[in-house]
Order: C-alpha cells, then structure tokens, then sequence
C-alpha cells in the first residue's frame, strides 16, 4: 500500500482573517488575565470566572477555526492498492 498527497491551491490567507486573527489573539490574552485575576484575588462569586472561561474557549475556537480555514493548505492523503494477485490454478475453477 502506497501513499499519495493530493494537494489543492493555496489558501487565500486574507488581510481581513489576519487581523481578526489579532484581534482574537489580543480578547483572548485580556481574558486570560481576567480569569487569572479573578483566580488570584479569591473572588467570592465563581460565576463570572466561569463565564469568562467559556468566553475564552470559544475565542480559542474561533481562532483555530479561523486559522484552519484560511492559513492551513487543503491536503488530501490517499492510500493507493497494489493489483490484487490471483494464482493461475484458481482462474476458471469452478467453486
């Protein structure tokens, strides 16, 4: 069994991705030092710590989905089979 990389154009890699990409980033870091804070100062109410979070896995999300989508390029692996082999005293027997 063989291997074959099917490969496709490059992805568009838009400006506009980019700097959403940034801004994304950016939220994600304010919201990590938000929840971290919220951590550190022994806040009496954990709901908005864990609303935070979820901000911030859902900002993570985004930025992967973004990121796959318009920077990663579209590879298709394929497995190719080798011709089966059939012996000569099988052909034309009857079963």
């Amino acid at each position: 069994m063989t291997l074959e990389i099917i490969r496709s154009d490059a992805p568009p890699q838009t400006r506009k991705a980019f700097w959403l990409m940034v801004v994304l980033t950016v939220w994600l870091v304010v919201g990590m030092g938000w929840v971290l804070w919220d951590l550190v100062a022994f806040n009496k109410d954990p709901r908005l710590t864990s609303i935070m979070l979820g901000f911030v896995f859902i900002d993570l999300a985004l930025l992967f989905d973004i990121y796959r989508k318009e920077f990663l390029p579209d590879e298709m692996v394929v497995k190719t089979r080798l011709e089966k082999v059939v012996p000569r005293k099988h052909i034309g027997a009857k079963p």
